[in-house]
C-alpha cells in the first residue's frame, strides 16, 4: 500500500451530497441510524466521480495495488456507509452521511473490497465512535490504513520471502495497524501471493539479475546506470504493487551494499 493524492472534490459531487443527505436524514431517523444499502441509490459512484478516483490511483486497487479491470465499477467507502463493524462492543451504524464525501471515496478491487473489508472498521480501543453527520476523524482512531491521509503506509506493512510461500505482506515492526490491515483487507490471501509472486518473477528477477551481474563487474558508473535503468521504473506510483518491488529490491540489495555503491532506492510515497 503506498500513499495516494487525490485532485479536490468535484463541484457536482458537492450538490449531489446536499440532495441526498435531505434524502437520507428522514430515512436515518426511521431506521436508527441503520440505514439499508437498497436506499444510497449510485450518485456517489457517478462516472465523473469515478474517473477521478481512477486517475488519482492510476488505475489501482486502493490497498492492494493490483490494476483493476475495466468492467468494475464498485466504489469503495472507507467508512462504510450502511453498516460499520467496530468490534468492542461497539455500535454498528454506518457513516450514511458519509457515503457522497469525496475524502471518504476510494476504488477498490473486488478481492479486497468485496470479499474481505465488507463493513468492516475496527477502532483502536478508547475510539470514540463519530456520532450521526459528525465529520471525521473527531475522537476516532481507526486501525485500518487509509491510503489518502496515511503518510509513507508502506511502513506499517513489509514483504518479506517464505520458502513455502514466496513473497508474503506482515506487519513491519509489529505494527498493530498493519497487522489488522492485512488481516481485514485479505492482503495476504491466496490469490494475491500468486500475484505478488508472478510480478516478482516476471518483472523483478531479471532487474535483480541485471543489478548482480554489473556488481560483480564492480564498476562505480555502470553500476549506478544499471541500477537506476532497473529499479526507478518498477518505483514509479502507476506501476502494480511499488511497495513489494521496495521491499524486493531492499532485501536484495540491503542498505550496506546500497552504500557502498552509492544507490538511490527510491522510498514510495
Amino acid at each position: 500500500m503506498i500513499h495516494l493524492t487525490y485532485p479536490p472534490e468535484p463541484a457536482d459531487l458537492a450538490s449531489a451530497r446536499a440532495d441526498e443527505l435531505a434524502r437520507m436524514r428522514p430515512l436515518a431517523v426511521h431506521h436508527g441510524d441503520r440505514i439499508p444499502s437498497r436506499h444510497f441509490g449510485s450518485r456517489y459512484r457517478e462516472r465523473a466521480f469515478q474517473q477521478e478516483l481512477l486517475r488519482a490511483q492510476h488505475r489501482k486497487c486502493c490497498y492492494c495495488e493490483q490494476h483493476i479491470a475495466r468492467s468494475f465499477n464498485d466504489v469503495e467507502h472507507f467508512r462504510p456507509k450502511s453498516q460499520a463493524i467496530r468490534g468492542d462492543g461497539l455500535p454498528d451504524y454506518g457513516y450514511w452521511w458519509l457515503a457522497w464525501t469525496w475524502d471518504n471515496l476510494m476504488y477498490a478491487c473486488p478481492g479486497c473490497n468485496r470479499s474481505h473489508k465488507n463493513a468492516a472498521f475496527p477502532l483502536t480501543s478508547g475510539s470514540a465512535v463519530l456520532v450521526p453527520e459528525e465529520s471525521p476523524p473527531g475522537g476516532e482512531r481507526p486501525l485500518l490504513l487509509n491510503p489518502r491521509y496515511e503518510a509513507q503506509p508502506w511502513r506499517h506493512i513489509r514483504f518479506r520471502p517464505f520458502r513455502s510461500l514466496g513473497w508474503v505482506p506482515v506487519p513491519r515492526n509489529g505494527s498493530r495497524r498493519g497487522a489488522k490491515t492485512i488481516e481485514v483487507l485479505g492482503l495476504a490471501r491466496g490469490e494475491l501471493l500468486d500475484f505478488y509472486n508472478a510480478h516478482v518473477e516476471d518483472y523483478l528477477q531479471d532487474a535483480i539479475g541485471a543489478i548482480q551481474e554489473a556488481v560483480e563487474q564492480g564498476d562505480s558508473a555502470t553500476i549506478q546506470r544499471v541500477w537506476n535503468q532497473r529499479t526507478r521504473p518498477w518505483l514509479h506510483p502507476a506501476r502494480a504493487f511499488v511497495a513489494l518491488s521496495y521491499d524486493v529490491f531492499e532485501h536484495h540489495f540491503p542498505r550496506m551494499v546500497r552504500r557502498g555503491w552509492d544507490l538511490e532506492l527510491i522510498e514510495p510515497p
